[in-house]
């Protein structure tokens, strides 16, 4: 493929940037923004053509204006409708307040301009008074970035005055969180800008439209209007046949060798041909089906990808659409590598779905980039368009061009700066320039120009207006921020709010990019008074006055000081509004200059993919209109598109750029339909909600349906293959390996759980069910007590009222506290799955009320809702409600309870059955208040031993012994021969003063340890100064060990090295050396400060126990002896007391080291058998030695051999090899007690835990016929047969009774409970 010219670059970018439609009257000749009529128009648009999608198109015109009024029709049809109410409502002398449609703000007022890269920037501040409650703008959708504002003067109110902006951003800090609040917008037209900062205005925006999402899509149907396409044949229903694109007939030969995953060396013949396979030839790729993991219909799928111009793929839940286009994507690529080409757009609806789609991209090995700046995805982070510039080095071309632009932009710039300076500066008004504008007579300016006149000199420094003004001139700053407070609304109100306090992340912001959401910043031009004229207290309508006081009076002087003020303002505004074209021209000028920057960008950006040799360039369904111009100019040839049956027809047809010869599209109809804002729009004639795919569908396109599932449990599928007849189990959903059963639900990994609770309605008409979600949620709780992971269920709803309720339900639940939740709405879950999956139904109408269903009677959301679960489905609703509302509604929801019905998943009078893991008994759930303590799944005791010997005494539970705490008496016996005194679950411990002295000793010997790690981390010289009294000597023993090292295993050509590394010891040395100099005395100090305190200790002898209990003191023999310091005498014990004299000499002795390297004798160390000896002289015979006294030194780690202990009544301990007192003789639970202690922990080994998979008997329900309900013509009003009579089964207790196989589930003879639809 021959590369594309700079010149072809350029006029693409060009005319897309600088697109201007042409007048004439036509649909091809509106704005791209929305002008004043239409909005101020009274009622929507008397023409509106019908959008046929059951039939074909008579011409390409007639269909695309169509598609453009309507879509024109959905962006502003919300705002159009806000503005006439408020206009209508304003006019009646009624102040209107926000609703579910309408958000209004006023005092609304000017503060600056900021000149960013995008476009100059203003920023208003307002007020949100008419809301009647204090916004959490953190979470609001108000004012989301890429909304249109309607803005009016507040004296006109939309009565002829209608301005249009577009929201730029919504900065909270220093923004939103400001009071006033504070918000950017950009002008529609740069000629309607506002300059005067104390003009009050109104702002109106609709909650029920987003212009953003039709903004560009609109631009790019008239675009398309003026290109020929290869799809217009198939866009009008002329043409439904297959047919190839023209490169792929040029060159029908692809390498189709990927798919062979599990191909071996005996399989390079069938590779080889694979490798150039001709994919003209047949209907499927033909000899791999023992080669690929693919089943035959992605293989169908994959080749109607690569091979047709208009691919069409159906992919039913868990069918792995996304995987068979990600397959297809690298045959693709290979053919792109072979034979050259521009990069694959590929695009989704929402930005979660493209992040996932271009991760497969990368992990496929292909070189990416997305276009846009919405992404979260780690990966993807780095592949952004604004992240791919940094590898990429721009030609001197580029950069001269954007410096000289650049150059261009500040001068504008500073032309708008002196332009505001001269006027919003610390002087008063100019007459001069007041008489230039024709605001003053030539009368008046002499009257304030006269020079006799006496003046103070600092009045005079200000102009003549200083001294005609006198008390009248104040402040500006005295009049600004005079708003009222706002008011808060009740907590019991807000707590349910859904849509005011939700912001949806997935909007794209009006910025292109990163780069440009970064560049929503620049010089800020502030528009603010220094100071103004006093307003009278009691004129009303002073403007008025103003004007009558200058028409009246050529002498301004005649006019009345009270008047004065007033009448300044009036020639401020004057002034200003007689300088305003000169501003907004400034304002064009620098948009002009915008428009040429980005030309310069994406001419830059294109060039980067070509060159970097980009495959894949993905971004939205909006972000394919909104970048037309860059993604025009790479000329791709394939398009395609996933969730295309989610994504509105003009989306996907305004992205036909005139080079696309390939669109693919992959989605499934029978899932979520295009969303629409204006929901009269979406219904017939107009069928706004009918995406391409659907149509093409509708007029028998050929197309592939993937047929075989990998993603639910045989029994979820059955529940949806009514909607999907064709739908097969892969044998991976079989495997009770890979989709076990859901722990406590006794095997039934569906349910369908009907009550009457009744629906509530919150402030913003969405709907909630507060026991319903009380249901739920101890249901939630009672799975992840039984081993569902709470990150592997999700719970669903229809309504944003009860996802609030929910997760607040869920958050305040004692056993789920600190846990993170997965709740959505039905419609933001599409394309995602769990293991486990709660549906809530939420509608069920209040006594007296009839049925309604709302939401509920969608197919396509309902499809969703049933298909999103791998392992467990349950359903919570009011089965009377849906069967009863309508006949829609009646064959959708009653297809779906014959789905749980069949396989005996229902039991509308007993509730909901769990089944205890332990004991295998079931227990049936219908209120609430059921749940109560039944985490395990019933009210047995649980019998079963601990592994401390105790039998649990709690109630059935699923958590492991080890986790929960033992209440019994502990059976330990204890290192001081007493047995424990605490309960099993508790530390153990014993009053008497021996065990006292053993937890210190261990705290110290701990403690002492931790310093010998510290040690061991410190640095050479630290270790050398506190290990030996003479470290010079030792650093100079190790400096000679290590040039013998050195020289004994360096070759004579590191001698140079080996030299650098003595002088580097030499060195340390020295250091050392000088550290001894420098403090002679410091060990002296150090010992001094070592010294401790004499301690007393008591060392008690073995006592009597009684059941592991110290009986009585029992008989002891208490010897007190007081250990002194490092190398101090004894300390003589206080009268009375029996003294330690006797017990050794009264030095501490003077041993010698015979551990590794000894040197000299050290009075710091003692070893094992002098303290023995010691010791033994105090000890009565049969006591362990649990001492670690070593003079207040601990010895190093590696000198502490094994312990022992003293033999009995041995006066003598027998000598042993000489070494040192080792760290572990200290710890007494090494003694012949520590292991009794350890015996007493052990489990017994005749208790053998129940197993899992024993029988459990089975009760009515189970060996019950299917449930039915008979739906005939003779049926009463709800539909539902009356049942029979029933066994009195108490709601939550156990069912223990056993009915025989021919009752049904409530003890009727033939029962059925099936709809027949």
């Amino acid at each position: 493929m021959a590369p594309i010219s700079t010149r072809s670059v350029q006029k693409t970018v060009e005319n897309h940037v600088f697109f201007a439609p042409k007048d004439g009257g036509s649909w091809k000749s509106l704005p791209e923004f929305p002008t004043s009529a239409e909005i101020l128009a009274d009622r929507p648009a008397e023409y509106l053509p019908e959008n046929l999608v059951e039939e074909p198109w008579s011409s390409e015109e007639e269909y695309l204006e169509a598609q453009y009024r309507i879509l024109r029709c959905e962006g502003t049809e919300g705002l159009r409708s806000s503005v006439a109410t408020f206009a209508d409502e304003t006019q009646r002398g009624i102040e209107m307040v926000d609703d579910g449609a309408t958000c209004i703000y006023t005092a609304v007022r000017v503060k600056s301009y900021t000149m960013a890269k995008i476009g100059p920037i203003v920023r208003v501040e307002f007020s949100t008074k008419r809301s009647q409650y204090r916004i959490k703008w953190q979470q609001s959708k108000r004012l989301t970035p890429g909304t249109i504002v309607a803005i009016s003067t507040k004296e006109d109110s939309f009565q002829t005055v209608c301005k249009i902006a577009a929201v730029a951003q919504r900065l909270y800090t220093g923004g939103l969180d400001q009071s006033p609040p504070l918000v950017d917008l950009m002008w529609a037209r740069p000629n309607e800008a506002i300059f005067d900062p104390e003009l009050e205005l109104v702002m109106v925006e609709s909650r029920e439209s987003y212009f953003e999402a039709v903004r560009h899509t609109l631009v790019g149907l008239q675009h398309l209007s003026l290109t020929t396409s290869p799809f217009t044949k198939y866009l009008t229903g002329s043409n439904n046949t297959d047919m190839s694109p023209d490169f792929v007939r040029s060159c029908p030969e692809m390498d189709v060798s990927s798919i062979a995953h599990l191909s071996t060396s005996k399989d390079e013949p069938t590779i080889s041909a694979l490798s150039n396979y001709d994919v003209a030839s047949d209907s499927t790729i033909q000899g791999v089906d023992d080669l690929t993991t693919l089943d035959p219909s992605q293989l169908r799928a994959l080749h109607r990808i690569i091979s047709k111009e208009l691919a069409i793929v159906q992919g039913p839940p868990g069918t792995g659409k996304t995987f068979t286009s990600v397959e297809a994507l690298k045959v693709m690529l290979a053919a792109r590598h072979r034979r050259g080409g521009p990069p694959i757009i590929v695009s989704a609806q929402t930005n979660h779905a493209l992040d996932l789609l271009l991760a497969h991209c990368l992990d496929a090995g292909a070189e990416i980039v997305r276009v846009g700046g919405r992404t979260t995805h780690p990966r993807i982070k780095d592949h952004t368009l604004y992240q791919t510039r940094f590898r990429w080095k721009a030609g001197p071309d580029t950069h001269y061009n954007m410096k000289a632009l650049e150059r261009s932009r500040k001068a504008n710039i500073s032309a708008i700066q002196n332009l505001v300076g001269g006027f919003f500066g610390d002087g008063l008004l100019n007459p001069k320039e007041l008489l230039d504008a024709g605001v003053i007579s030539p009368a008046q300016y002499d009257s304030l120009c006269d020079d006799t006149m006496e003046t103070h000199q600092d009045l005079a420094a200000r102009g003549p207006f200083a001294l005609w003004l006198g008390d009248s001139l104040i402040s500006a700053r005295i009049t600004q921020h005079r708003y009222p407070s706002q008011d808060e609304r009740d907590e019991e109100h807000a707590k349910l709010v859904a849509d005011e306090f939700e912001f949806d992340g997935d909007l794209d912001n009006i910025a292109d990019d990163e780069e440009d959401q970064d560049c929503i910043q620049g010089i800020e031009i502030k528009l603010a008074h220094v100071w103004t004229g006093r307003e009278p207290g009691h004129i009303g309508a002073w403007r008025d006055a103003a004007i009558r006081a200058l028409r009246n009076n050529d002498d301004l002087y005649e006019i009345e000081p009270a008047l004065r003020g007033v009448v300044y303002r009036h020639l401020q505004a004057a002034l200003l509004a007689s300088v305003t074209p000169k501003f907004t021209a400034l304002l064009a000028q620098n948009v002009e200059i915008c428009r040429k920057l980005k030309v310069v960008k994406w001419k830059r950006d294109v060039q980067m993919v070509n060159s970097l040799q980009i495959d894949i360039v993905g971004c939205t369904t909006t972000g394919l209109t909104k970048y037309r111009g860059l993604l025009a100019a790479l000329h791709p040839r394939s398009l395609l598109i996933e969730e295309a049956a989610e994504t509105r027809e003009a989306n996907v047809i305004s992205a036909l750029y005139p080079s696309i010869q390939q669109l693919i599209l992959v989605g499934d109809h029978q899932q979520l339909a295009p969303h629409c804002d204006i929901r009269w729009l979406g219904a017939p004639p107009y069928n706004l909600n009918v995406s391409l795919f659907q149509r093409m569908v509708n007029l028998k396109t050929p197309f592939v349906m993937l047929n075989q599932q990998r993603r639910m449990k045989q029994e979820l599928r059955k529940i949806l293959s009514p909607f999907y007849p064709d739908l097969t189990d892969h044998p991976v959903v079989l495997s009770q390996a890979n989709r076990p059963d859901i722990p406590g639900m006794g095997g039934r990994n569906c349910w369908f759980f009907d009550h009457t609770w009744p629906e509530e309605t919150n402030s913003d008409q969405s709907k909630f069910n507060q026991e319903e979600a009380q249901m739920i949620t101890g249901f939630v709780a009672y799975l992840v007590a039984n081993g569902t992971p709470v990150e592997k269920i999700t719970v669903l709803a229809f309504y944003h009222g009860q996802r609030k309720l929910l997760l607040n339900r869920l958050r305040r639940h004692d056993s789920l506290v600190g846990n993170t939740f997965n709740v959505f709405t039905v419609d933001s879950y599409q394309g995602e799955e769990n293991d486990v999956v709660i549906l809530s139904l939420v509608r069920s109408p209040c006594p007296n009320h009839n049925y309604a269903v709302g939401f509920l009677e969608d197919q396509r959301r309902a499809v969703v809702a049933i298909s999103r679960a791998r392992r467990g489905f349950y359903l919570f609703g009011n089965l009377d409600n849906v069967l009863g509302a309508h006949e829609r509604s009646l064959n959708l929801w009653g297809t779906i309870w014959n789905g749980f019905a069949e396989q005996g998943c229902a039991n509308r009078k007993l509730g909901l059955p769990i089944v205890c893991q332990q004991h295998h008994t079931e227990t049936w759930i219908k209120e609430v208040d059921n749940w109560g303590d039944k985490s395990g799944g019933c009210d047995l005791k649980c019998q079963q031993t601990r592994p401390c010997g105790h039998l649990c005494t709690l109630k059935c539970h699923v958590t492991a012994h080890e986790l929960l705490h033992c209440s019994e008496p502990c059976r330990n016996i204890l290192a001081c021969g007493h047995g424990c005194q605490r309960y099993c679950s508790e530390q153990c411990f014993c009053d008497c003063p021996r065990f006292k002295e053993i937890q210190l000793r261990q705290r110290v010997d701990a403690s002492q340890h931790t310093q010998l790690m510290a040690e061991d981390q410190m640095p050479l010289a630290q270790r050398l100064l506190a290990a030996s009294s003479n470290p010079s000597a030792l650093l100079q023993a190790e400096v000679n060990r290590q040039n013998q090292k050195a020289h004994a295993s360096q070759p004579p050509t590191s001698a140079k090295n080996t030299q650098n590394t003595t002088a580097r010891w030499q060195e340390y040395t020295t250091i050392i050396q000088q550290h001894e100099r420098n403090s002679p005395h410091q060990s002296r100090r150090e010992a001094t400060r070592a010294q401790v305190a004499p301690e007393v200790k008591d060392i008690y002898q073995p006592t009597t126990t009684v059941g592991g209990r110290r009986a009585e003191d029992g008989a002891r023999s208490v010897h007190r002896i007081q250990l002194g310091a490092t190398g101090s005498k004894p300390v003589a014990a206080k009268e009375g007391e029996r003294s330690n004299t006797g017990a050794g000499p009264s030095q501490a002795p003077q041993v010698v080291k015979t551990g590794p390297n000894p040197t000299k004798a050290d009075p710091r160390f003692a070893t094992e058998d002098e303290l023995a000896r010691r010791m033994e002289k105090i000890l009565a015979p049969g006591s362990v030695f649990a001492g670690n006294y070593y003079g207040g030194y601990s010895a190093p780690s590696k000198y502490r051999p094994s312990p022992r202990k003293l033999a009995p009544a041995a006066p003598e301990a027998p000598p042993q090899a000489e070494g040192w007192v080792s760290w572990e003789a200290i710890h007494p639970e090494l003694a012949d007690g520590a292991a009794r202690a350890a015996g007493s922990k052990a489990a017994p080994a005749d208790i053998v835990r129940p197993s899992e998979n024993v029988a459990r008997p089975k009760t009515a329900t189970e060996d019950s016929s299917p449930l039915l309900i008979d739906f005939n013509e003779d049926s009463s009003s709800s539909g539902i047969a009356e049942p029979g009579p029933e066994p009195v089964v108490e709601a939550g207790a156990e069912t223990v009774a056993t009915a025989s196989a021919a009752n049904g589930p409530n003890g009727d003879d033939e029962e059925e409970w099936l709809i027949e639809l």
